[in-house]
């Protein structure tokens, strides 16, 4: 069942981030996962930073470390003492791992969580020196053979701001001496300022922006899980947010991106409908195909898709990423010059190829530096195009008719998806602008 769902990451007590809600919902179990090594299109331009959770293992999913450049295990879970609660199979069932990663010539991250649905726990661990000691030791014993440590506490409260930077300080120490980096996760916005960026951002080698979860299950209405303009808060006030308060550390961010939505029960068809109901999550790979099953729509002011149905004479609408508003971003971090992108989480594409092959595009120097023809572009960058690139590869290939979602002939394409078809081939391509 897990291949489509991540259910409810919603509690009476508020708010609950993926990550914590997927960790507290998979017990262990021993898995694999098929990896897959190929010769890089091309030289990786930026840190790209895939998480792999321990349960998405149970299926043979292509995991193509030819595009990654960090694959951080996820992990394992520190009590309130520093030391390990839940080991879920480490170190001993994902050796495998370590050792194909790094032979493949990635580095391979050990990530180490501390979260309750009551906050409690983090407060205790961060507040008391000694079990912050305790921790450290933990930490590097646990972590022995592998090039880096992932630290995901959620969430620590304002009280504890000074103590998790302290932590986080003693911790690259201790890792630097070892020649390990260090990374740590923030939420895409600081409430209450309980985050010291100005200190984090030089205490750590990355952060990983979670910029995701701006709208989730609980929200009283249907919205973009990413929402990259508008609203209050979105990906472009996240990423200049941090970056001011680094003091212009633009290279220490990683802008982590979802690779999963989110689906409601609604009043309406309408664009931010409230909700009548807890939502549910979904992969990429299931929001993707239901996305091309009922027909895709766009919601200009957050560069968001999106789509509405009827499930059981209920009225639903899901909320996700596409290659489309992921390029966006991915074209912002570029733009801002941020050290690179990171994944949340691999392998819920669940054997697709298009994330992979946007991946190359934005981070690879042989097809960023291939030259084009116009008809081309298309083919090689099916996932993205413009209007002009539309009508200039049916121009120069005029055996193609475009189509939109229904079927129908176009004469001028528009915005949206459509497929270019002839009598031997259909290609289905997004247009931009």
């Amino acid at each position: 069942m897990f291949n489509c769902v991540l259910v409810l990451l919603f509690n009476a007590g508020g708010w609950t981030s993926v990550h914590e809600f997927e960790s507290k919902l998979h017990p262990y179990k021993r898995t694999e996962t098929r990896l897959i090594t190929e010769t890089r299109p091309g030289e990786l331009t930026h840190v790209v930073y895939g998480f792999l959770p321990h349960w998405r293992g149970s299926g043979t999913w292509d995991l193509k470390l030819n595009l990654l450049t960090h694959l951080a295990w996820f992990g394992i879970e520190l009590d309130s003492t520093g030391l390990i609660k839940e080991y879920n199979g480490w170190p001993e069932d994902w050796q495998w791992l370590k050792e194909h990663t790094q032979a493949s010539g990635v580095r391979f991250d050990l990530a180490v969580t501390c979260f309750d649905w009551s906050g409690k726990k983090v407060h205790t661990l961060l507040a008391d020196s000694a079990a912050r000691a305790t921790a450290i030791q933990t930490i590097l014993a646990d972590a022995e053979g592998c090039n880096g440590v992932n630290i995901d506490f959620e969430r620590p409260s304002m009280d504890d701001r000074d103590g998790f930077a302290q932590f986080l300080e003693d911790l690259r120490d201790s890792l630097h001496q070892r020649g390990m980096t260090l990374s740590v996760d923030l939420t895409a916005v600081n409430w209450g300022e309980r985050f010291d960026v100005a200190r984090i951002s030089k205490a750590v080698d990355y952060i990983f922006i979670m910029g995701y979860d701006f709208h989730y299950p609980g929200s009283p209405n249907a919205g973009p899980v990413a929402p990259l303009d508008a609203e209050t808060y979105n990906i472009k006030k996240t990423v200049d947010y941090y970056i001011e308060q680094s003091g212009g550390l633009s290279e220490r961010f990683i802008l982590g991106v979802p690779y999963y939505g989110y689906d409601w029960s609604v009043a309406d068809t309408e664009p931010y409908a409230a909700t009548k109901a807890q939502g549910t999550a979904y992969i990429y790979s299931t929001c993707e195909s239901r996305a091309e099953q009922y027909g895709r729509k766009w919601h200009e002011a957050t560069s968001s898709p999106w789509f509405y149905y009827k499930s059981a004479e209920t009225l639903r609408q899901c909320w996700f990423e596409d290659t489309l508003s992921l390029s966006l971003k991915f074209d912002l971090l570029k733009g801002k010059n941020l050290r690179g992108a990171g994944i949340w989480a691999l392998t819920y594409d669940n054997g697709r190829d298009e994330l992979w092959n946007l991946l190359a595009r934005f981070f690879t120097t042989g097809i960023a530096e291939k030259p084009a023809t116009d008809a081309e572009k298309i083919l090689l960058l099916p996932g993205m195009v413009s209007r002009s690139d539309v009508r200039n590869f049916l121009t120069v290939n005029p055996e193609y008719k475009a189509y939109d979602v229904s079927g129908r002939m176009l004469e001028n394409p528009q915005r949206g998806v459509i497929f270019l078809r002839s009598d031997t081939r259909s290609i289905k391509v997004v247009v931009t602008k």
